[in-house]
C-alpha cells in the first residue's frame, strides 16, 4: 500500500488505537500523520512509542464525533471503530472524508456488519452495524439520507 501514496502526503490514522498502522507508515518514510483516539492510555502509549523509537506523529485526543477534517490527507484510515459509533454519525464520517481526500488519494475504511454478528464482547457496543453493501452505497452520495 505504501506504494499507492506519497512519502510526502498527509495520513490521518482516525480511531488509532495504540498505532500500530501509524507507527508503520512512520517507519516506512511517511512524514505528515495524524493520529487520533477517544482513548487517552491509547494516545499516551502512540506517543511513547513514536518517541523510543525516534518518530515524529501528530497526535491528540479526541472523538470521531466531533471531529473537523482542516486540510486534505492522501490516506484516510478508519480501522474497525465506525460501527462503535451510530450510523449518521459514521455515514457523515464518510461523506466528510471523502471531501477531505486529495486528488489522488485513498480511504481504507473497516466496518462490521450485520452479515456475520459481532462477538459476544463487542455486541453491546456495536450500536452502527451497517446492513451488507451500505458502505458501497453511501460511498455513491454525497449527503445523508436516511
Amino acid at each position: 500500500m505504501e506504494n499507492l501514496i506519497e512519502k510526502s502526503s498527509n495520513i490521518i490514522d482516525v480511531g488509532c488505537g495504540d498505532g500500530k498502522n501509524s507507527l508503520y507508515l512512520a517507519e516506512h518514510g511517511f512524514k505528515s500523520i495524524d493520529a487520533f483516539d477517544l482513548s487517552e492510555n491509547a494516545v499516551n502509549k502512540l506517543r511513547r512509542l513514536s518517541i523510543s523509537r525516534q518518530l515524529t506523529i501528530n497526535t491528540w485526543v479526541g472523538d470521531l464525533c466531533n471531529f473537523k477534517f482542516t486540510k486534505k490527507y492522501g490516506l484516510i484510515m478508519a480501522f474497525g471503530i465506525l460501527h462503535f459509533i451510530s450510523k449518521s454519525d459514521w455515514y457523515n464520517f464518510i461523506i466528510n472524508a471523502k471531501c477531505a481526500t486529495a486528488i489522488g488519494g485513498i480511504n481504507i475504511i473497516q466496518l462490521l456488519t450485520d452479515k456475520i454478528p459481532p462477538s459476544i464482547d463487542i455486541a453491546p457496543y456495536a450500536i452502527g452495524l451497517a446492513a451488507d453493501g451500505e458502505i458501497r452505497e453511501c460511498t455513491k452520495t454525497s449527503s445523508f439520507v436516511k
